[in-house]
Formats: structure tokens, C-alpha cells, sequence
């Protein structure tokens, strides 16, 4: 009997200690998944702002291509 307490005991503490472990290895694992969100996060606001960056290049080409043709009409420029 006294070998079955023992055992038991055993178990327990056996059992507490894989529970600390996979408690530590969620903490972990939640963490990582807050850094990932946070790495993400900060992708999308970089490529929010390369959208614009772009958008912003897009409309300046319109821009000069308005002035060339007003500059120089399709009409009269000489063919090479």
C-alpha cells in the first residue's frame, strides 16, 4: 500500500511538472504569435505607404505626359 502512495505521489509530481512544461511552451507560442501580428501590422503599413509612394509617382508621369503633349503635340513631332 505504502508503494501504491508512493507511486502515486510520484505521478503527481510527475504530472504537475509536464503541465509547467506545456504551460511555458504556450506562453512561448502565444508570444511568438503577438510578435508575428506585430511584424505583420507593420508590412502592411509599408506597403501602404509604397502604394502611395507609387499612386503618387503614377500621377506625376500623367502629369508630365500632359505637359509633353501640350509641349509637344503628337501631331508634330517628327517621326525617326
Amino acid at each position: 500500500m505504502a508503494a501504491t502512495v508512493v507511486e502515486i505521489s510520484t505521478n503527481a509530481a510527475h504530472s504537475s511538472e509536464a503541465a509547467n512544461q506545456a504551460e511555458a511552451i504556450v506562453t512561448q507560442g502565444s508570444q511568438q504569435a503577438k510578435d508575428a501580428m506585430a511584424e505583420i501590422t507593420s508590412l502592411a503599413e509599408a506597403i501602404d505607404q509604397g502604394v502611395e509612394v507609387v499612386s503618387g509617382l503614377s500621377q506625376e508621369s500623367d502629369n508630365i505626359g500632359a505637359v509633353i503633349d501640350v509641349e509637344f503635340p503628337r501631331d508634330s513631332v517628327p517621326q525617326v
